[in-house]
C-alpha cells in the first residue's frame, strides 16, 4: 500500500488513484473477514492515509491542482474515443476488426460527435486508440476475445476464494495482495487502454505467481511434499 501511494504520487494519475482506492478497499475488507487485518489495524490505517493526503497536499500542491484545474479536455477526449470505439465495435461484434488494427479501423470511422472539436484536436485523437482496455479488446478481438480475456482474470481470482485452508499464512496475505492487485488492474482498465505495453507482462507475472502459490497450496492441503530442490 505504501509503494502504491509513493508511485500514484509521483504518476498523479487520476484512473490510478481510482483504481488504487478500490484494490485497497479490496484487500483490507477481504483480509478483514478471512481475519488477515484486524478491525484497529483498518482503522489506523485509514487514520493515516487521511492525514497524510491532508499533509501532503498542501506540502505538494500539484496532487490538489490536478483534481481541481482543468485536465485540458482529457476527460472530453475520453469520450470522443469511446464513442468512436462503439461506433467500430457495432461493425463488427463478434470477431472484432483484428489485433493491431484498431487504429486503421479508426481512420475510416469518425462519429459526429467529433464534430464538436476543432480540426487539430481530431487528428490528436485519430493518432491513438480508445482509452479503454474493454473498448480496445472488444473492437480488436471481438466479444469473443473480450470474454476470454475477462474470463482469465476471474477464473484467477475465483480460485483464491476456493482454497478453504492455507497451510501457510504468508501464501494467503501474498495471494490477497496479487489478486487485489488484478481487481485495481481491471478497475484500471476502464480508465487507460494498455496497449502492448509493460503492464500486460506484469499482469501475465502475478498470474503466474498466483497459479504457483495455487498449486504448492494445493499440494499442501493434500500432504503431498514439495518436490526437492535442484
Amino acid at each position: 500500500l505504501s509503494g502504491g501511494i509513493v508511485s500514484l504520487l509521483v504518476t498523479l494519475s487520476r484512473g490510478g488513484w481510482i483504481s488504487f482506492a478500490v484494490a485497497a478497499v479490496f484487500a483490507m475488507g477481504v483480509g478483514a473477514w478471512k481475519g488477515l487485518v484486524k478491525c484497529r489495524q483498518i482503522v489506523i490505517l485509514a487514520t493515516t492515509f487521511v492525514l497524510g493526503v491532508a499533509a501532503i497536499s498542501a506540502a505538494y500542491p500539484s496532487l490538489y491542482y490536478r483534481l481541481s484545474r482543468s485536465d485540458n479536455q482529457s476527460t472530453h477526449a475520453r469520450f470522443l474515443m469511446m464513442d468512436q470505439a462503439w461506433m467500430i465495435i457495432r461493425k463488427a461484434p463478434l470477431f472484432g476488426v483484428g489485433l493491431g488494427r484498431y487504429n486503421q479501423a479508426a481512420q475510416r470511422n469518425i462519429p459526429a460527435s467529433f464534430a464538436s472539436v476543432t480540426t487539430e484536436f481530431q487528428h490528436r485523437l485519430l493518432e491513438g486508440v480508445v482509452h479503454q482496455h474493454y473498448l480496445l479488446i472488444w473492437a480488436e478481438s471481438g466479444l469473443v476475445g473480450l470474454l476470454l480475456n475477462v474470463m482469465i482474470y476471474s477464473s484467477y481470482m475465483r480460485h483464491y476464494f476456493v482454497v478453504r485452508r492455507w497451510s501457510d499464512p504468508l501464501m494467503n496475505v501474498i495471494a490477497l495482495g496479487l489478486v487485489a492487485g488484478l481487481v485495481g488492474q481491471l478497475t484500471f482498465y476502464n480508465f487507460d487502454h494498455f496497449y502492448f505495453d509493460l503492464t500486460r507482462y506484469v499482469s501475465w507475472t502475478m498470474l503466474g505467481v498466483l497459479a504457483a502459490i495455487f498449486k504448492i497450496t494445493h499440494r499442501a492441503s493434500r500432504g503431498v511434499p514439495a518436490a526437492p530442490r535442484s
